[in-house]
């Protein structure tokens, strides 16, 4: 709570202090629905990064919603949850200034493929923890390197959403840009939910019961959701994340092509 106090008005303030406002090269006008379906339609690359992101955000939603239960209920570390989490999280933060300069060196869509290598690597260590204090400092580290490989999305995906932006601003000739981002946010919000459910429905199917003691079937269960269904996910992801359609050289060229003409709306 501290950080998010502290660090958003200061990055707000930077944020107005050094990026300039853009020229408007468009007319606003009223959202309609169909414009929704619209910018599915006409923009390729669009559908596939929301497919890429679904993938991506089924698997760290099941991530984030099982690990505490994995943690306090199967290893027995309930107490100790805020110092798993909080390494994990500064680990997040701290990296991004690192993975930005990964990215400005290597395609932004293969260091996103290379970080959920990473991330299936982390969670494939933590079935060899057994349940009791000595699993700690292995869960810490294991969480930390999890979150320092999620913490690339954070700067990688509305980078490569913003390169969409400028692709349909050139072929289809209209500025969608806030449509796009309400696009990515509903994913965002649909993953967290859908993604923590399908999490939950896994150990529960195995008779997973909160309030009983943890039996073979059930901690089974908390492995399979915990692991094996993001790994699962996160397999495809990578893949496509790999083959992304519009890399750097792609995107030089819309944005010289962008430099010699104004966009119309249509």
């Amino acid at each position: 709570a501290l950080f998010i106090i502290v660090g958003v008005p200061a990055a707000v303030l930077l944020l107005c202090r050094t990026v300039p406002e853009p020229v408007p090269r468009v007319r606003a006008r009223r959202i309609r629905p169909a414009d929704l379906y619209r910018a599915l339609l006409e923009t390729p690359p669009l559908r596939y990064f929301l497919a890429t992101q679904v993938l991506f955000g089924l698997a760290t939603g099941a991530v984030a919603s099982l690990f505490v239960i994995y943690a306090s209920r199967y290893l027995g570390l309930a107490d100790k949850v805020p110092h798993i989490a909080l390494p994990m999280t500064l680990a997040m933060a701290l990296g991004m200034p690192l993975w930005l300069q990964v990215m400005k060196r290597v395609e932004k869509h293969r260091a996103w493929s290379c970080a959920a290598v990473g991330m299936i690597c982390a969670l494939s260590a933590v079935p060899l923890l057994d349940p009791g204090p000595g699993a700690l400092r292995p869960m810490i580290g294991i969480m930390a390197c999890f979150g320092f490989f999620l913490g690339l999305s954070s700067i990688a995906l509305p980078s490569l959403l913003a390169d969409i932006v400028d692709y349909d601003a050139w072929r289809n000739r209209q500025e969608r840009a806030a449509i796009f981002f309400s696009f990515q946010s509903i994913v965002t919000k649909l993953n967290q939910g859908v993604g923590g459910a399908i999490a939950l429905a896994i150990p529960a199917a195995f008779g997973f019961d909160p309030q009983a003691p943890i039996t073979p079937a059930a901690a089974f269960g908390l492995k399979v959701a915990f692991v094996a269904w993001p790994g699962l996910l996160l397999v495809p992801m990578l893949v496509l994340a790999w083959r992304y359609p519009l890399g750097r050289r792609q995107h030089g060229i819309l944005a010289r092509r962008l430099a010699t003409r104004p966009v119309i709306q249509a």
